[in-house]
């Protein structure tokens, strides 16, 4: 496939919908050592700051269709290209190398230490924005991204406490209610709590937390966080935190 062709048509303009597909069956169609650099090649233009925006979100929109084909070798090329940039001390195209594989679900091929920032950043950024001005208007986005992050990647064990406190804080909302735009995803983010998860957010009422006050000393934010733990499903509480869940799982 010439690569030319498709790096003139990326910074064309915003792909639409067939001629998205069009270069992914061409892509599909070359041999492995060709798509390696294809990707690699999409990689960094995403990550390189001159880029257009047009061409940005034309490349990313490709590698995400292939996001779960990538073969070892691709995979092994992409990770050390971030190498590449973090050695370097390319704080921008390292920051936009973390966007891509965020993207794509592949932040595993990171390290551990990358991943964790990237969810307590997130976490944190969500509990800023909920303890702020207009908390039930500027939420939504955050906890948005917040949910696909999770949705698409695991969260780390080291990030699992940050990432429950923010997720639970923020849903179980203060005296004045919850941010009815944002709880479609708080609920599916508890929804899919781990067992470590739920174990950490059933510790939380008994804990020196903002949510623990608002728990013990507000009826609606009682009533909430029952509600929240009603949407955890009852086989994935560890033996340990039976008594707390039975204690906080509202009576039928």
């Amino acid at each position: 496939m010439d690569t030319k062709s498709l790096l003139a048509a990326l910074k064309a303009t915003k792909f639409k919908k067939d001629q998205r597909q069009e270069w992914e069956r061409r892509i599909q169609e070359t041999f492995e050592a060709q798509r390696e650099l294809i990707f690699v090649m999409l990689h960094g233009i995403y990550c390189d700051p001159a880029s257009g925006e047009e061409a940005r979100l034309n490349a990313i929109a490709i590698c995400e269709s292939f996001s779960n084909d990538l073969s070892p070798r691709t995979r092994s090329a992409l990770v050390d290209r971030h190498q590449d940039y973090k050695a370097k001390g390319d704080e921008a195209r390292q920051k936009a190398s973390l966007q891509f594989f965020e993207t794509l679900g592949q932040l595993s091929l990171l390290s551990e230490a990358e991943v964790h920032s990237i969810f307590t950043s997130a976490s944190r950024k969500l509990l800023s924005v909920h303890n702020g001005w207009d908390n039930f208007h500027n939420e939504p986005p955050f906890a948005d991204r917040l949910l696909k992050l999770s949705r698409k990647n695991r969260v780390p064990e080291t990030a699992q406490a940050t990432f429950v406190e923010a997720v639970v804080t923020a849903a179980t909302g203060n005296s004045y209610g919850v941010s009815n735009a944002a709880s479609p995803s708080y609920n599916e983010m508890v929804k899919s709590f781990s067992p470590n998860e739920v174990k950490l957010m059933l510790d939380l009422p008994k804990a020196s937390t903002l949510v623990a006050s608002r728990i013990n000393s507000n009826r609606g934010c009682e009533k909430r966080f029952r509600s929240l733990i009603a949407l955890v499903d009852a086989k994935t509480v560890p033996t340990a935190s039976k008594s707390l869940y039975a204690k906080w799982v509202p009576k039928a």
